[in-house]
């Protein structure tokens, strides 16, 4: 996936912001973060872990960034559910 995400218009997108932007993420996935990516648009960074939040908190206030928007995975999906 890593080698994927800075292809086509990832790279333009680091190109475009900076090279500081990779330079984050890799350091991101070198503190041991499972998954590090850009969101859709840019420039922001995306995390998927099962560190704690105070862990992944450490972790980015070391490099000067924050958290933004916190989520949790739901691994259900879509659930139909017929009519009474």
């Amino acid at each position: 996936m890593w080698e994927i995400e800075f292809r086509g218009s990832k790279r333009a997108e680091v190109e475009h912001h900076s090279f500081a932007l990779y330079e984050y993420m890799s350091r991101l996935r070198e503190a041991g973060l499972e998954f590090v990516a850009m969101s859709s648009v840019g420039p922001a960074i995306a995390i998927i872990t099962e560190k704690s939040r105070g862990d992944v908190e450490s972790i980015v206030a070391s490099l000067g960034l924050e958290i933004a928007v916190e989520a949790a995975v739901d691994n259900q999906g879509v659930q139909v559910t017929p009519p009474a």
